[in-house]
């Protein structure tokens, strides 16, 4: 035998690749992203929670809601440089209940929904002084569905799609070899 000739062993079989442990790890991964994102996903599957339901002081997993009554405009967001108004601060009376709006600034409505979130601490210097006002937001800058990360809006087309491929793949059955 030369020096430049190899001899592979006659048992030797080229390593197939398994697509199904790929597709296993897209699936988990997906998982554990929905994990993280458990109240989101909960609160887009139960949908709006009628705002006078909810304990605004302790809301719990409630994050997407929706409010009517008395809206009306109290305040606006510019930008710092521009002077441009870019958002408008509603106030809500739900019946009892009186809860800060983020929105649009010409939002002109009687009912919203949007995202429950915490007053920031400017938010609560600006409007604090309104009696009885409730201490979250109701967020409706951004639709609720869109308001998520981007991991979730990744994760939830492609987790549909691995499992359809990985129960194929399982039909299917073993790896295939190649020669």
């Amino acid at each position: 035998m030369e020096a430049n000739e190899i001899e592979a062993e006659p048992h030797t079989q080229k390593k197939a690749s398994d697509p199904k442990g790929c597709l296993f790890s897209v699936v988990a991964i997906c998982i554990v992203i929905f994990a993280i994102n458990f109240i989101y996903l909960y609160n887009l599957a139960i949908g709006p929670t009628k705002i006078a339901e909810v304990d605004l002081a302790s809301p719990g997993l409630i994050r997407y809601v929706e409010g009517s009554g008395n809206i009306r405009k109290i305040g606006s967001g510019e930008t710092k440089t521009l002077k441009l108004e870019i958002q408008g601060y509603f106030l809500l009376e739900d019946g009892d209940k009186r809860i800060l709006i983020r929105h649009d600034p010409d939002f002109q409505a009687s009912s919203v929904s949007g995202r429950l979130e915490k007053m920031s601490k400017d938010e609560q210097e600006a409007f604090g002084m309104i009696p009885n006002l409730a201490p979250r937001k109701i967020n409706a800058y951004v639709s609720y569905v869109w308001g998520t990360n981007l991991f979730m809006l990744i994760a939830m087309p492609v987790f549909p799609v691995a499992i359809l491929l990985l129960f194929i793949r399982l039909i299917k059955g073993g790896p295939r070899t190649s020669t």
